[in-house]
C-alpha cells in the first residue's frame, strides 16, 4: 500500500551501526486485509458501497502509517515519481491503448479522444461519466500522491495540517451532506487525507 516497507530498528556495534529489522506483522495483516477487502468491493455487486466505507480508509490509514518524511525535497519527488507517478502513468497509457484500439476496430473512435483521456487523467476525473474514459482505478494512485506531497510539505507545521484537514473535513461533509457525486481523484483526497495523516500521526517511521 504504500512505497515504505514496515521494518524498523537498529542496533548500535562500535564504530558501526548494524540495521536490525524488526518487521511490524499487524501491519502486514492490515495490508493484506485491505487488499482483499477492495478486490471483494470491486467484484461485489451487492455489498461493495458497504465493503468501501471499511477498506478505503484502511487502505490509506496504513499508508500513512507506512509514509515516510524525507529530509531531501529532491529525494521525496524522485521516491514519489519512481514508485507511484510512473506506475500510474504507464498503467493509464496502457488502458487508453486498449481503449483506442477496441473503439477503431468498432467504428467509434473519435477524432479528440486521446486528448480528452489525457486531460481527464491529468485533472483526477475517473472518467465514469465520460465516453472518453479516464483515471478509472488509478485515481487511488492519483490521491495517494497528492497525500504523500501534502505529508511532505506540512510534516513540520501542525498549523498547516489542521487547516488542510478543517478544508477536507468541510469539502466531505458538503459533498456528502448534499448528495454530490463527483468521480474525481483530488476531490477524493478531501476523504482520504484525514485517514492518512491520522496514519501518519502514529507511525513509528522517523
Amino acid at each position: 500500500m504504500s512505497d515504505n516497507n514496515s521494518d524498523i530498528g537498529s542496533i548500535v556495534t562500535g564504530d558501526n551501526v548494524k540495521v536490525q529489522s524488526k518487521r511490524l506483522i499487524w501491519v502486514d495483516w492490515m495490508k493484506v486485509i485491505g487488499m482483499y477487502f477492495i478486490i471483494a468491493g470491486h467484484i461485489s455487486p451487492v455489498w461493495h458501497e458497504y465493503i468501501y466505507v471499511f477498506s478505503v480508509p484502511l487502505f490509506f490509514l496504513v499508508s500513512g502509517f507506512l509514509c515516510k518524511h524525507e529530509e531531501s525535497n529532491k529525494m521525496f519527488w524522485s521516491k514519489l515519481y519512481r514508485n507511484l507517478i510512473l506506475p500510474c502513468i504507464i498503467i493509464c497509457i496502457i488502458c487508453m491503448l486498449y481503449d483506442v484500439l477496441a473503439q477503431y476496430r468498432l467504428g467509434l473512435l473519435r477524432w479528440n479522444y486521446v486528448t480528452q483521456r489525457v486531460y481527464n487523467c491529468l485533472v483526477g476525473n475517473q472518467g465514469r461519466n465520460s465516453v472518453f474514459g479516464g483515471l478509472g482505478l488509478c485515481w487511488f494512485i492519483y490521491t495517494l500522491v497528492i497525500c504523500k506531497i501534502l505529508y511532505q510539505y506540512t510534516y513540520a507545521s501542525n498549523l498547516f495540517k489542521a487547516i488542510i484537514l478543517v478544508v477536507c473535513i468541510i469539502v466531505a461533509f458538503v459533498v456528502n451532506y448534499y448528495n454530490i457525486v463527483i468521480y474525481n481523484a483530488i476531490v477524493n483526497t478531501s476523504l482520504a487525507f484525514p485517514y492518512f495523516i491520522g496514519g501518519g500521526h502514529n507511525s513509528v517511521l522517523p
